[in-house]
């Protein structure tokens, strides 16, 4: 220590060096000249997606490799950055990795796509849309956000198959005699036209808001008569037709007896 005797008060006989002023951090995955690399004020820019590893690979890495651009990353700076975008299980990945393992941005991508190759959306085939099939206790209305989920999976699938395979997967005789009469020929036309049905149900009130399905209380594989026949024949011979959205006398008059 000495004394400043122009303020007569004490100043350290020494100042800490830039080094001295470094925090030390442990080392990283990183080859060395990656680790000691300065990187840009400020961290990750705003907007930046963020990795659980729960997810797509590919989807993370294309937000990235598009923010590398709007950046204009360095290697070593887009390295740094990329493994700040991990959380959770893929914040382990990364602090599991052997020190000094990665060499360059492509080796990081590389070990990144290897690792967590079994988050890739499945990409299914052709005829798998006929596959989809509308489950027990589930909505129509629910199917129908399935359906474009799954579908949007399947490459390529063309506006037929697409068409067919809904259809097919309804299970629900009514609806797709209903939508095979004067088929649509766009899938948003389909739906439009499910919908119009689906309303006309909850309007008539003949499920009381209900959906069915295979296996349900209201599900009914030949709802227009036995024998898989369209009318229910009496004495006379004569049938009649149940439209959709009709409700027969024996349906309506419990409800309107005082």
């Amino acid at each position: 220590m000495f004394t400043n005797s122009a303020s007569g008060q004490s100043q350290p006989s020494w100042f800490p060096s830039e080094q001295d002023m470094m925090i030390q951090t442990e080392p990283g995955p990183f080859v060395q000249w990656i680790e000691d690399y300065p990187l840009p004020p400020g961290g990750l820019p705003k907007g930046i997606e963020m990795y659980d590893g729960k997810s797509d690979p590919d989807n993370h890495l294309k937000h990235f490799n598009g923010m590398i651009k709007m950046q204009r990353w360095n290697v070593p700076v887009a390295c740094h950055m990329f493994a700040l975008t991990m959380k959770d299980v893929a914040r382990a990945w990364v602090d599991g990795l052997p020190v000094g393992s990665v060499v360059n941005f492509e080796d990081l991508k590389r070990k990144f796509i290897s690792h967590f190759s079994q988050q890739r959306k499945y990409q299914k085939i052709h005829l798998e849309a006929h596959n989809i099939k509308i489950r027990e206790g589930e909505s129509i209305r629910s199917f129908i956000t399935r359906y474009i989920d799954e579908t949007s999976l399947i490459k390529g699938l063309a506006k037929s198959q697409k068409i067919s395979g809904f259809v097919h997967g309804l299970r629900f005789k009514p609806l797709v005699e209903f939508l095979s009469t004067d088929l649509p020929q766009t899938y948003t036309t389909l739906t439009d036209k499910t919908h119009s049905f689906l309303l006309a149900k909850d309007t008539a009130g003949n499920l009381g808001g209900a959906e069915p399905v295979e296996g349900s209380p209201y599900f009914n594989p030949q709802p227009y008569g036995r024998g898989g026949g369209r009318g229910r024949r009496g004495r006379g011979g004569r049938g009649h037709h149940f439209s959709p959205y009709q409700r027969t006398q024996d349906h309506v008059q419990p409800i309107m007896e005082p």
